[in-house]
């Protein structure tokens, strides 16, 4: 006897599940690249010691909604994996303000868009974001082939 469309669903859960954190994984990727060479090649400042502590903030979350209605997975900067640290001798702190307070869960966003009317140091934005935003056609039309003809709806996203 055919198997039932609830039994049909159940054996391609797994694949879309592995599909989705492929994806994820790969978005990851990209999007550590592009920081990495619109930021921490772009911007050398002898005086600040780097830890890299941001670009291994970047995470993939576990995957959510799983079923036949599809997964979702959110990659994501981890504010928690960014330390706020004084160096002796160096007037730059490592992701903290100048009055020493953490400053980790905006970082990514004032890198990412820059600042503006800060008394203390204004720059324009390096946007990793959108420039991963921009090659993602790839992963988003391989995702949209294979998972829309199945009936599930494709977002990519960053957060």
């Amino acid at each position: 006897m055919a198997d039932s469309w609830n039994d049909v669903f159940k054996k391609m859960t797994p694949v879309v599940n592995n599909v989705v954190k492929e994806a994820s994984e790969q978005i990851n990727l990209l999007l550590r690249e592009y920081l990495y060479d619109l930021w921490y090649e772009m911007n050398v400042n002898y005086e600040y010691v780097r830890t890299y502590e941001l670009i291994n903030s970047i995470s993939v979350s576990e995957l959510k909604g799983l079923g036949k209605n599809g997964a979702t997975a959110t990659v994501f900067f981890d504010s928690s994996k960014l330390n706020h640290n004084r160096v002796e001798g160096n007037p730059w702190g490592q992701h903290e303000s100048m009055d020493g307070s953490p400053i980790g869960y905006i970082l990514a966003s004032w890198i990412d868009q820059g600042t503006s009317g800060s008394p203390y140091y204004n720059f324009d934005g390096v946007n990793y974001v959108k420039a991963t935003m921009e090659n993602l056609k790839e992963i988003q039309s391989g995702l949209e082939h294979g998972l829309k003809a199945l009936g599930y709806d494709v977002v990519v996203s960053i957060r």
